[in-house]
């Protein structure tokens, strides 16, 4: 953590934050993050402001591939942000989810569709590992 001004105000370092849905996993994974760091001291968690979130890449040669990585990790990470904890429900949000993409349809965004997909597959992946255990 490190002190950004006199008015005790604090950038944290995050340690997720890689939008890509196709490279590293689930949507959930974005949703469920916590902008809060592990053990740090509760009198700190007002100092918490907001959250940010990146999309990094080594090349993204179009802006439809920008979008790709981007779509629909960036309304995870939103929920992030005005959701508390305690107020979050992911069928929830992905019910909610599939009426903006239509809205993304609609205005040409093209984000990654096959999120639903790569949880049904990554979930049995995860399963078949665990009993080959």
């Amino acid at each position: 953590m490190q002190k950004a001004d006199k008015h005790s105000v604090y950038r944290l370092l995050m340690r997720f934050g890689n939008l890509s849905a196709e490279k590293d996993g689930l949507l959930k994974k974005a949703y469920d993050f916590d902008p809060i760091p592990e053990g740090l001291d509760d009198q700190y968690h007002k100092n918490i402001l907001g959250v940010g979130c990146q999309m990094w890449s080594e090349w993204t040669p179009t802006n439809a591939d920008v979008e790709r990585q981007t779509f629909p990790r960036i309304a995870a990470f939103a929920e992030v942000g005005w959701t508390t904890l305690e107020n979050k429900d992911y069928d929830h949000f992905k019910r909610a989810l599939k009426k903006m993409e239509k809205r993304w349809d609609d205005i040409g965004i093209n984000y990654f569709k096959d999120s639903d997909q790569l949880e049904i597959d990554l979930k049995a992946k995860e399963s078949e590992a665990a009993n080959n255990k």
